[in-house]
């Protein structure tokens, strides 16, 4: 788990009750958070709830109805927009050139010196591929090399919509590590995601959005504490059970074919009931955990709807 930055961290950014529409439909309602400087912040959310939007906004890509946004310099006062790097999804390079001519075509963009793209290459182990094509690059390597490119300016504040989509494990934890060493640089990390491993693995603090509103920010830790019981009991059935199974629980959430409820203990009259109803009807899978981050996510998106 990322090393976590201090509740009274200075801030970097301060967003105020953003709201966006895209004709009538409204998809940012109003969010308020604080981004601190040096801190690795995601918003986590499922699809449509306002993630990337918001992303766009913060970068001056869209434009919004209401609210305010506020910048920081490193003396705590309201200053311009810090320098920034962007990583988004269905990013756009000219396939045809090679890493070496991509990253000096960025480098003169930004009249940046050399050492800036040579540091970074050499942390994404790819300088061996300066030859080669971006198209002939694998899907984990464009990224990275998207990544550098990002870097090329030396931000203070580095975006990225969806880190690791579509990417395996091996190269998911690669950039993750990545990430990390940018932090331990002093960078300010904000991202997007939908994979709850990846808020979880990386972030001193999350922003939970669902539908266009923003149910919470605090750290990982703090959100499964104030939010969710002790333990997660998980279950399904091979067979509709009917609502009747339910009886004598609370807060109980389905999602994927799997019912889900949270309790303070481990308990008998807890081992009696789901004696019972293992009696009744025929389970496909019981588990009982130490609730998380992902437990938590899942009750609360569906207490909204998501």
């Amino acid at each position: 788990m990322a090393g976590r930055t201090r509740a009274n961290a200075m801030k970097i950014i301060s967003v105020t009750g953003l709201e966006k529409k895209y004709g009538n439909v409204q998809a940012l309602k109003g969010i308020s958070f604080e981004v601190g400087r040096g801190e690795i912040f995601a918003m986590l959310g499922p699809n449509g709830s306002g993630k990337t939007t918001t992303l766009e906004i913060l970068l001056g890509l869209r434009r919004h109805e209401a609210g305010k946004i506020e910048y920081f310099d490193a003396n705590g006062q309201i200053g311009r927009m810090p320098r920034v790097g962007a990583v988004f999804q269905g990013r756009v390079y000219y396939e045809s050139l090679t890493v070496r001519e991509l990253t000096k075509y960025y480098r003169d963009l930004y009249r940046a010196p050399p050492h800036n793209i040579s540091r970074y290459l050499d942390m994404v182990n790819l300088k061996e591929k300066l030859d080669t094509q971006y198209s002939d690059l694998s899907g984990g390597q464009q990224q990275q090399i998207a990544i550098v490119l990002a870097l090329v300016n030396d931000p203070e504040v580095l975006f990225f919509d969806e880190p690791s989509s579509a990417l395996d494990p091996q190269v998911r934890l690669k950039i993750w590590g990545l990430i990390r060493n940018l932090k331990s640089e002093g960078k300010t990390i904000i991202f997007t995601t939908h994979y709850i491993e990846e808020a979880e693995a990386l972030a001193d603090r999350v922003s939970i959005l669902s539908k266009g509103e923003l149910v919470i920010t605090d750290s990982p830790t703090n959100i499964v504490r104030r939010h969710s019981e002790n333990y997660t009991v998980e279950f399904s059935f091979e067979e509709d059970a009917g609502g009747d199974v339910f009886n004598g629980f609370s807060n109980v959430w389905f999602r994927d074919g799997i019912y889900s409820f949270s309790v303070d203990a481990i308990d008998g009259d807890l081992m009696q009931a789901l004696k019972e109803i293992s009696d009744k009807h025929k389970l496909s899978r019981i588990s009982i955990g130490k609730s998380s981050l992902q437990s938590v996510f899942v009750k609360i998106t569906e207490e909204k709807g998501a």
